[in-house]
């Protein structure tokens, strides 16, 4: 369920924030490391994409942008979207200005990369898990429409997410 996804995600997002926390180099030693370091591997990237391809498969396809609009879950998960995107430019930047002054530098288990996919991955979740709570709430989606500029205000373009299969929830 989205709750179960989420308490996971905040456990790894803790995960996440000791890695970045405690950096490691490569002068010490592995016993050093080991008493200290959470594991954070690419595993937890595959489970968000695991739990994206699920959310989507049952969702119609979305062929167009949508603006964040639905019911009050869904908008709190744009918030999420959007906080992280922002933590993963500053994690880019980190540890860009890590790898100029140590080239071996690790953070905890996870290796720069990993951290940056996660949270690119992660953002993606959230849109489709706001897609998913609007589609178990049987709210519509509002699709972006490009501005015609003889117009003095835009049209709205709504799109059903109606039907959800019985027993979902969000």
């Amino acid at each position: 369920s989205l709750d179960d996804q989420l308490i996971d995600i905040m456990s790894r997002l803790f995960d996440l924030g000791s890695c970045i926390a405690s950096p490691q180099y490569g002068d010490q030693s592995k016993e050093t490391i080991k008493s200290r370091v959470i594991s954070f591997d690419a595993k937890h990237v595959r489970d968000i994409e695991i739990w994206i391809d699920e959310m989507t498969e049952l969702m119609p396809e979305l062929t167009s942008f949508i603006l964040p609009t639905g019911s009050r879950m869904s908008a709190h998960l744009h918030v999420c979207r959007t906080v992280c995107r922002r933590a993963e430019r500053l994690a880019t930047e980190l540890i860009d200005a890590g790898k100029e002054s140590e080239s071996s530098m690790r953070y905890g288990t996870a290796d720069s990369g990993v951290i940056v996919q996660y949270l690119n991955r992660l953002s993606d979740f959230f849109f489709t898990a706001a897609r998913w709570a609007n589609y178990c709430e049987n709210q519509d989606e509002v699709e972006y429409k490009r501005p015609n500029l003889n117009a003095k205000q835009r049209g709205v373009v709504t799109r059903s997410l109606r039907n959800p299969p019985s027993g979902q929830k969000v």
